[in-house]
């Protein structure tokens, strides 16, 4: 994967992760994922959230096969969306 295509990953797997946790539309399937205390990380926490989009679009859309780079790609979307999340929220303040 060259650069573009790993930038392109990247902003992806933050715009999803972003809308999976701030969209109204979203907000139904949240509040019921919500009432489980399990769940409750997979609707507010952008790490949680990062890592099984990041697994979703590299098994589906870059048709990756091998697990092993299946759960890197989850990785490093986890640490991707928590990071630029943060940046985010102090460039806001």
């Amino acid at each position: 994967m060259n650069i573009i295509n790993l930038t392109i990953f990247s902003i992806a797997c933050y715009g999803l992760t972003f809308g999976w946790i701030e969209s109204p539309i979203t907000k139904p399937i949240r509040e019921l994922l919500k009432k489980n205390k399990f769940l409750i990380y997979l609707t507010t926490c952008y790490h949680c959230s990062g890592f099984w989009i990041g697994i979703i679009i590299s098994k589906y859309i870059l048709d990756i096969s091998s697990l092993r780079y299946i759960i890197l790609y989850g990785l490093y979307s986890a640490g991707f969306c928590f990071a630029f999340n943060n940046l985010m929220k102090k460039l806001e303040k």
